[in-house]
């Protein structure tokens, strides 16, 4: 390691420090830097237009509520 009079950047401090981990802990650390990336990614994707106007009755007659859907269910009964 040489010494200079310059703050090690946190990009020299990770690699510094995981060099001193065995080869199975620096492989966690690539995982987790990959995961971190792939995270931020996903986070900067630009969202779907949420702003359309969603239409009433667009699947009227294809959901069937039973007619005894606010009925208890026979599982929650307490039996005495």
């Amino acid at each position: 390691m040489v010494y200079t009079d310059r703050q090690p950047n946190t990009l020299d401090q990770i690699s510094q420090r995981s060099a001193l981990l065995p080869d199975y802990l620096q492989q966690e650390v690539l995982d987790f830097v990959e995961f971190l990336v792939a995270k931020s990614r996903h986070s900067f994707m630009p969202k779907t237009d949420v702003t359309t106007q969603r239409i009433a009755g667009l699947h009227r007659g294809k959901v069937h509520i039973a007619e005894d859907f606010n009925e208890p269910l026979s599982i929650m009964s307490v039996s005495s």
